[in-house]
C-alpha cells in the first residue's frame, strides 16, 4: 500500500505490502489509519504512521468489497458483493460487533456515516433510504424516495441534512432529524430546478421548460412552466433548505385541461376555404374556452370558443385555410388560465386562392471598423447570405413571393437596418417574416441590456452604434404576419429574457390588433457563446450550419410528422439536436410557444423535388 501526496505527486510512505489484490480500501478522516480488504487475506487494519498492522479482523466466508471508516474512528463497516451482507467491526479491539444481512431486492448499493458516528444512512436497491442507528442495531427511519436503485449517499458537514442520488434524474435533500423530503433537485445538460414536496420551485433559466408534473388517468406531462404564476417561488425553496422543513400544508394541484381533434372536413362552401375540426376538452375545473391556431395565427372571428366553465364537451370549430398545406393547433384553457398540451391536424387545401408571401431579412458582420483583430468574425456574413439562400426555390410552392434583403459588413448601420426592419409594414397578416441576425451581439454589464452591435459598434461602448434588443422587438411586433427572429450572435439567450410570455391577455391584443407575435430562436443561453469555425459545414456558425442543414440537405430527416413540409418547431428541434452532436457548450433556445401554434417554413427536398 503507498500513501501519496497529491499536492507534491509523489509517494510519502509505503506500507507492508499485506493486502494484494485489494477488493476495497478505506481511509480515516484523520488519516492515520487505513483498512483493506482482500479475498486472499481478509480485512486489515494499518496504522499510517509507522506501517504496523493493528488488527485483522474476521470476515468469515465473505468477501469484503466495499470499507467505511466512521468519522469518529470507533467503527469499520464492510460490504460483501452482493451487498446483502453488513458487517462491523470496533476499531479499537478489533471485535465483530453485528452482522446485518437484507434481503436481496433491498440490499444496500450506497452507504456513508453520519458526522458524529451514530448513525449509518444506506441506499438500497429498490430505491429506499435506510438510516441505521449503529449503537442500537436499529433501523431508526425508512422512506421511499426514488424510482430507481440509489446511487449514493452523503451527509452535509453539519449532519443536519442527508442526500441521496439515483439514475432516475434526482438528488433528494432529507432533514437526517426526522426522515422528511426538504427538496428534489432534477438537472439535465444545462439547466436544473429545484421543487419542495409540497409543488413550490425554483430553476435556472429554461428549466421549468424541461421538468413537468405528471398525471394519471391518463398519463399526461404538462411543463412545470405552466404552474408557474403559483408555484414558483424560489424563495420559499431557499428557505426550506435553511430551515430544513418539509411540506406545509399542499395546496391543490390542479389537472390543466386535456384536448384532442377527433375529426376534421373540408368546408368548401363560400369564398374562403374552410376546415371544420371537431374537438373534444375535459377539465375537472371547468372549461373556459378553446382557441385555434392556423399555421401559426389566431384568425380573427375563427380563433376561440367560450365553453362556460363545462367539464366535458365537444365543440365544432371553423378554421380559414390557405392554399396548400395548413397546421391547425388547438389549446383547452380552464378558468384558473391553466393551457392543454396542444392538439394538432394537418389539412392540405385544393383551393388555388391566394398563398402567404415570405420575407427574409438576413443581416451578418464579419468586419468591425472600430474593433480590435480578435473580435473580428470569419463567417456571419456568409451565413447571412447562406440562409437568405436557404428558401430560393420556394416561391410557388408554400409561397406566392419570396422577396430577400441582405445586409453584411459596412452596410450594417443602424440606420440601414431601421429602413430594412421598416420595410417589413409591407408584411400582411397571412405573410410570415424571417429575421436572421449573424455578429457580436453582448449584454452591457451597467444595464443588463443585450445590444447587436452594428459594424460600426464597439463592445467597450455598444450603445454608441449597437441597437437594443428591446428595439428590434418593438419593431417586429408592430408586423402584422408571423416574424420568426434567428439570433446567431454571442450571449443571444439574453434578448429571449426580454420577450414577455405570450399570456391570454397578449394574445387577444395579438387578435385585436391583427398581429401574430414574435417568435425567438437564439443560438446560445444567455451565459454561452455562439460558435464559429471553418469544420461547421465548411465554415459557417454552427447554429446556422444547422439551420440549413434543416431547411435543405438534411430537411427529410427534419420532416418528423413526413408531411413533406418542415414546420418551425420541426427546426428547432432539429437544430437542438444537430447542435447537440457536435458536443458543444453552445445550446439553442426558444422562448416559450404553445401559444403560438405551428406553420410550415419549407417544403422538404423530397417534396420538392416530386
Amino acid at each position: 500500500l503507498r500513501v501519496h501526496d497529491l499536492t507534491r505527486g509523489e509517494d510519502v510512505k509505503r506500507l507492508p505490502s499485506e493486502c494484494s489484490e485489494p477488493t476495497a480500501l478505506a481511509v480515516s478522516e484523520t488519516l492515520d489509519l487505513v483498512a483493506c480488504a482482500s479475498e486472499e487475506s481478509g480485512v486489515g487494519l494499518w496504522k499510517v504512521a509507522d506501517g504496523s498492522l493493528l488488527h485483522r479482523l474476521k470476515s468469515g466466508s465473505s468477501k469484503i468489497f466495499r470499507l467505511v471508516l466512521s468519522p469518529d474512528g470507533s467503527l469499520l463497516v464492510g460490504q460483501d458483493s452482493g451487498g446483502e451482507v453488513l458487517r462491523f467491526w470496533s476499531i479499537s479491539d478489533g471485535r465483530s460487533l453485528k452482522t446485518l444481512v437484507r434481503p436481496k431486492d433491498s440490499a444496500l448499493t450506497a452507504f456513508t456515516f453520519s458526522p458524529d458516528g451514530t448513525t449509518l444512512l444506506g441506499g438500497t436497491w429498490d430505491g429506499n433510504l435506510v438510516w441505521l442507528n449503529t449503537k442500537s442495531w436499529y433501523v431508526a427511519r425508512t422512506a421511499d424516495p426514488h424510482d430507481e436503485q440509489v446511487a449514493a449517499v452523503a451527509y452535509s458537514r453539519s449532519g443536519r441534512q442527508a442526500i441521496s442520488a439515483s439514475p432516475d434524474g434526482t438528488v433528494r435533500l432529507w432533514n437526517d432529524k426526522d426522515g422528511k423530503l426538504v427538496a428534489t433537485l432534477f438537472a439535465t445538460r444545462e439547466e436544473w430546478i429545484a421543487a419542495t414536496p409540497d409543488h413550490y420551485f425554483g430553476s435556472s433559466l429554461e428549466g421549468a421548460h424541461e421538468a413537468a408534473f405528471s398525471f394519471d388517468d391518463p398519463l399526461e406531462g404538462f411543463s412545470c412552466q405552466q404552474f408557474a404564476s403559483r408555484f414558483n417561488s424560489p424563495q420559499t425553496v431557499h428557505e426550506r433548505l435553511e430551515r430544513l422543513e418539509g411540506a406545509g400544508e399542499t395546496p391543490k394541484l390542479v389537472r390543466p385541461p386535456r384536448v384532442r381533434i377527433v375529426d376534421s372536413r373540408q368546408n368548401s362552401t363560400g369564398d374562403v376555404p374552410m376546415c371544420v375540426i371537431t374537438v373534444q376538452a375535459q377539465s375537472g375545473a371547468g372549461l373556459e374556452k378553446v382557441r385555434v391556431y392556423s399555421n401559426g395565427r389566431c384568425m380573427s372571428g375563427h380563433c376561440e370558443r367560450s365553453l362556460q366553465h363545462d367539464t366535458d364537451t365537444e365543440v365544432e370549430l371553423e378554421v380559414p385555410l390557405q392554399a396548400g398545406s395548413n397546421t391547425v393547433t388547438v389549446v383547452a384553457y380552464d378558468r384558473h388560465g391553466l393551457s392543454s398540451n396542444p392538439a394538432t391536424v394537418e389539412v392540405h387545401s385544393g383551393s388555388t386562392g391566394e398563398k402567404p408571401d415570405l420575407y427574409v431579412l438576413s443581416i451578418g458582420v464579419n468586419r468591425y471598423a472600430r474593433a480590435g483583430r480578435f473580435q473580428q468574425l470569419m463567417f456571419a456574413a456568409r451565413d447571412a447570405r447562406s440562409v437568405a439562400e436557404a428558401f430560393d426555390g420556394q416561391s410557388g410552392k408554400l409561397y406566392g413571393h419570396v422577396y430577400k434583403l441582405v445586409l453584411t459588413d459596412g452596410q450594417v448601420t443602424p440606420a440601414n437596418v431601421g429602413a430594412a426592419l421598416e420595410k417589413l409594414s409591407s408584411v400582411g397578416p397571412n405573410d410570415i417574416a424571417i429575421v436572421f441576425l449573424a455578429g457580436h451581439g453582448i449584454k452591457d454589464p451597467d444595464t443588463g441590456k443585450y445590444y447587436y452591435l452594428t459594424s460600426n459598434a464597439t463592445m467597450a461602448d455598444p450603445a454608441s452604434a449597437g441597437i437594443p434588443g428591446h428595439d428590434f422587438l418593438e419593431r417586429l411586433h408592430a408586423v402584422r404576419g408571423r416574424v420568426l427572429l434567428l439570433l446567431d450572435t454571442c450571449h443571444s439567450g439574453h434578448l429571449t429574457t426580454e420577450v414577455a410570455v405570450p399570456n391570454d391577455k397578449l394574445v387577444q391584443q395579438m387578435v385585436d390588433s391583427g398581429r401574430s407575435g414574435v417568435l425567438v430562436f437564439s443560438a446560445a443561453k444567455g451565459l454561452q457563446e455562439s460558435l464559429e469555425g471553418p469544420d461547421f459545414g465548411g465554415g459557417h456558425g454552427v447554429f446556422a450550419w444547422a439551420i440549413l442543414e434543416g431547411l435543405g440537405p438534411r430537411s427529410d430527416m427534419a420532416d418528423v410528422n413526413e408531411n413533406g413540409t418542415v414546420e418551425w418547431t420541426e427546426l428547432v428541434e432539429f437544430v437542438r439536436r444537430f447542435v447537440r452532436t457536435q458536443k458543444l457548450p453552445q445550446t439553442p433556445w426558444v422562448a416559450r410557444s404553445e401559444l403560438f401554434g405551428d406553420f410550415p417554413l419549407v417544403q422538404t427536398r423530397a417534396s420538392s423535388e416530386d
